[in-house]
Order: C-alpha cells, then sequence, then structure tokens
C-alpha cells in the first residue's frame, strides 16, 4: 500500500487525492511543493495503513440483480448499518413540499469507536461478492459471532423476486480491517 502524506496547514491542493470536502488534502508523494498556497508547509505521514477502519458490502451475486438493484441493496445496507443503531429519535412532521419548510430532530446512535473514526476520516468502503445465500448467511454469522457492526438485507421482492422475500446483501463495519479481513478476504471484488 502506498503511504498517504498529510499537509500539516490543512492546505486546498490541486495535486491532492481525497479532500474529503474540509478535511485536509492527501497526498500519495509526501511534497507540498505543489502547494502555491504556501511554499513552507510539510506533509507528515499519516498513515502505516490508512485504511485501518473499513466498511465491507457482500452482495450477491447468483441472484442476478440488475445493477441498479445491486447498488440500491448496497446502500440500504451501508445505511442500515448506521440507522439500526438509532436509540433515540423524535418524528419529523412537514406540511409542506417547501425544502424551506423543515424541522430539526434530535437523534442518538449508539456507534463504536471505529464507526466514529471512520466517518470522521476515511470513509474507507468495499463491495465484494459472493455465489450463494448460504455462503451469504455464514458471513453474516461469522460477522455476528465475531461482534462486529453488521446487518442483513432482506428485499421484500416487489420488483425483481416476484413477491419473495430475499436475502441480497450483507455489510460489515466500519470495524478494524483485519478483523474484516478474517471473515470477507477470500471474496472477489464485485
Amino acid at each position: 500500500m502506498t503511504d498517504l502524506y498529510q499537509c500539516n496547514k490543512r492546505l486546498k491542493c490541486d495535486e491532492a487525492i481525497n479532500c474529503g470536502g474540509s478535511k485536509p488534502h492527501l497526498f500519495q508523494d509526501g511534497e507540498c511543493n505543489k502547494c502555491p498556497m504556501d511554499k513552507d508547509a510539510k506533509c507528515e505521514l499519516v498513515n502505516k495503513n490508512h485504511y485501518d477502519i473499513k466498511m465491507v458490502t457482500v452482495i450477491r451475486k447468483d441472484l442476478k440483480m440488475r445493477r441498479g438493484k445491486e447498488n440500491s441493496q448496497g446502500q440500504h445496507a451501508a445505511l442500515g448499518i448506521f440507522t439500526r443503531r438509532i436509540i433515540d429519535k423524535k418524528r419529523i412532521y412537514i406540511n409542506s413540499i417547501d425544502e424551506n419548510d423543515y424541522k430539526e430532530v434530535d437523534v442518538t446512535f449508539r456507534l463504536t469507536k471505529e464507526m466514529v473514526e471512520w466517518l470522521e476520516e476515511s470513509f474507507a468502503k468495499v463491495c465484494l461478492q459472493c455465489d450463494s445465500e448460504v455462503e451469504l448467511l455464514k458471513l453474516y454469522s461469522l460477522a455476528k459471532l465475531a461482534d462486529l457492526p453488521c446487518i442483513l438485507i432482506t428485499d421484500n421482492g416487489t420488483t425483481e423476486f416476484h413477491g419473495v422475500p430475499t436475502n441480497t446483501c450483507i455489510t460489515i463495519g466500519p470495524a478494524n480491517s483485519e478483523e474484516i479481513d478474517k471473515i470477507t478476504g477470500h471474496l472477489k471484488l464485485l
């Protein structure tokens, strides 16, 4: 893996990779001399492995879902990891379609420290594939046994599965990459 460096002055640079919005830009070569904004900027190594924490989504390929369906199922899983951790929420009522007519809501999530770090840093995500429901359920069980955040998505079958609820994918993490790799490291990329 290529080491990544971060500008110690949090400069915004055209040469940067993975700016992440307001987060510092990261550079592969460790040189800030390409930053026209500040010639005194220095880059510091930000990782021994920048992606120590990641989220992995595993999609069943045996279902032969349309690409859009695969995508939406994966998004359900990625969001579900967090929405299922809501421990306190209040309902929002909106009486208008005016985008300025909204009410704020307080929501409390129960997150692991790895989840918080992932949200604040890299957002590393990997999409993998498996070949059967049996394999998907085994991966899900192994993640639960390892006490990793995980979710199993069961589609209700409205659009593709003739009304039959169908297990389509799982997401594991955000969690320690090495722990996830023990479970999913043998799988192919989607």
